[in-house]
This record gives structure tokens, C-alpha cells and sequence, in this order.
């Protein structure tokens, strides 16, 4: 019979980490939700939001374990492209829903792509499209 083995001490277990995957699905969801209730309760776009979610997923990539390289970048602005997206999706389905009495995501399910990126033309002049631009680079940049 082997010996019982002794109880680590609390200072020295191993500690647990959520996977990488988790904490950038995770971070991407709160910045869409804050850029979305920003501009809803503002009534502008916010488009420097996305300078803030591109430093955020970089952020959330370097220290999540993710490997340093091309692929981290490129995975940095692909998560800060989609924030974006997600995020013009969202002011565009709040705005209309409170139009026809939806909520934002019930109108969210119901707002088409012709018509979102028509409605996204619409309101965004060029400098919210160079910000958002800029936030993808800036992603891109700090985190390779």
C-alpha cells in the first residue's frame, strides 16, 4: 500500500486558467454590449470604441496564453472586426426596434444584412469608418 500523498498547500496548487478561447469570446461579448448601450443611450456611433476593443483583444490574447506571431495578430483583428461588425449590428437593431416597439434583440433577429449595411452607410461618416479601420490595426499591431 502506497503512502497517502500529503494535501498541497493552497500557495502552491496548480492554478486553473479558463481556456483562451473563453476569455476572448467572453471579452467580446462585454465590449459589444457596452458600445451598443453607449450609442443607444448617447445617440451617436461611437466609432473610438473600436480603438478600445482592438487594445482589449490584443490584451485578452497576449495574456491568455495565445502564442506570439502572425496568427495572433491577425486573430486580434479578425475578434476586433467582428466587434465591430456585431456592435454596428446591434445600434442599427436598437434604433429600429424602438421605431416598431422590439427590443434590441428581438429586432436584431429580424434586421436583414442589405439593409443593416445600408443603414450602416447611413450613419457612419468617414471618420467612424477610419476609426474602426484604425482599431483593426491597432489590434493588429499590439498584439504581435
Amino acid at each position: 500500500m502506497p503512502p497517502p500523498v500529503p494535501p498541497v498547500p493552497a500557495a502552491h496548487a496548480p492554478r486553473v486558467r479558463p481556456p483562451a478561447w473563453l476569455l476572448l469570446v467572453f471579452s467580446a461579448t462585454v465590449l459589444v454590449v457596452m458600445w451598443v448601450l453607449l450609442s443607444l443611450y448617447t445617440g451617436r456611433q461611437h466609432a473610438w470604441m473600436a480603438l478600445v476593443a482592438g487594445l482589449d483583444v490584443a490584451w485578452v490574447l497576449r495574456f491568455g496564453g495565445w502564442r506570439r506571431g502572425i496568427g495572433r495578430a491577425a486573430l486580434a483583428a479578425a475578434a476586433t472586426a467582428a466587434v465591430a461588425a456585431a456592435a454596428q449590428w446591434g445600434i442599427i437593431a436598437g434604433h429600429i426596434g424602438s421605431q416598431m416597439g422590439l427590443a434590441p434583440f428581438e429586432s436584431s433577429l429580424k434586421l436583414g444584412l442589405h439593409h443593416a449595411w445600408f443603414m450602416a452607410t447611413l450613419a457612419n461618416d468617414p471618420l467612424d469608418w477610419s476609426l474602426m479601420g484604425l482599431g483593426l490595426l491597432l489590434a493588429f499591431l499590439a498584439s504581435r
